[in-house]
């Protein structure tokens, strides 16, 4: 099973994430994620996809691929704060 999600067409590097792999580990010697997501990414390479994504993580299965790292940010907010955030001068309530 393979889980991903596509970027709509009309952005302008078409991007393929894929973010969740399983298989049975009974079959796990034949590294069927591996060819499952071999077969994935050729897939959407020909369909148009420009960026494949593994997103975040340093998972062992990754270092079969060959790679860009790409920083990753984001922020976050203590629950408090998120109560009243101010935008542009007006403060908005959640």
């Amino acid at each position: 099973m393979l889980y991903s999600l596509l970027a709509p067409p009309w952005r302008p590097a078409r991007t393929q994430s894929f973010y969740l792999t399983a298989v049975s580990p009974r079959y796990g010697d034949l590294r069927t994620g591996t060819l499952l997501l071999a077969f994935a990414i050729e897939r959407v390479a020909s369909e148009g996809v420009e960026i494949i994504d593994m997103l975040r993580a340093d998972e062992s299965c990754k270092k079969v691929w060959h790679l860009e790292w790409t920083p990753t940010r984001g922020i976050a907010l203590d629950h408090n704060a998120a109560h009243n955030i101010e935008i542009g001068g007006s403060e908005m309530a959640a």
